[in-house]
């Protein structure tokens, strides 16, 4: 437990070095940050396909299965009888239509009708499928690289801290 306490303070204190211009920013929206797409709209048809193409149903699909695992570790006194009856309200609100209504406006706001139809195209060209079926992997490989990134990083930074004479908590 301290050592994700100390990785997410070690990036505090990475993205706190900014300066204090960029914390007197106000706060804004994913939208804002990277700015929205101009241009006319692709249709929701559109839309749809694409988000069925990069495999973000199944994605959000597959965390039903995790979230319940997790739940159900920490609740083991629940009998299976009622976890089967939370599973099922679990899948009827978090269905692939749920799914597709959820992202079809963020990406909307996102690509115009032109990058809609090339995203469309990319994902269904060899590459785009092969992307789709290796980002699983990729991120696992990304994640599992990020720990120790930030256990090594965590580490540095509390030796610094050390060598200046501060009383740092032991791994």
């Amino acid at each position: 437990m301290h050592r994700f306490a100390l990785i997410f303070a070690a990036l505090a204190l990475l993205l706190g070095a900014r300066g204090a211009d960029a914390r007197q920013e106000t706060a804004r929206t994913p939208a804002q940050l990277f700015g929205q797409s101009t241009g006319p709209r692709a249709s929701e048809r559109e839309v749809r396909r694409l988000i069925e193409l990069i495999g973000v149903v199944e994605k959000e699909l597959a965390t039903i299965e995790v979230v319940m695992k997790g739940m159900r570790a920490q609740m083991p006194d629940v009998p299976e009888k009622v976890w089967l009856e939370v599973r099922a309200e679990f899948v009827k609100n978090v269905n692939r239509e749920s799914i597709i209504t959820l992202y079809v406006p963020i990406y909307s706001g996102h690509f115009n009708a032109t990058e809609i139809r090339q995203l469309i195209a990319f994902y269904e060209s060899p590459v785009g499928k092969k992307l789709v079926a290796e980002m699983p992997l990729i991120e696992i490989e990304a994640f599992t690289k990020g720990v120790e990134w930030g256990q090594e990083m965590s580490k540095k930074l509390l030796e610094l801290l050390k060598s200046k004479g501060y009383k740092v908590p032991s791994a």
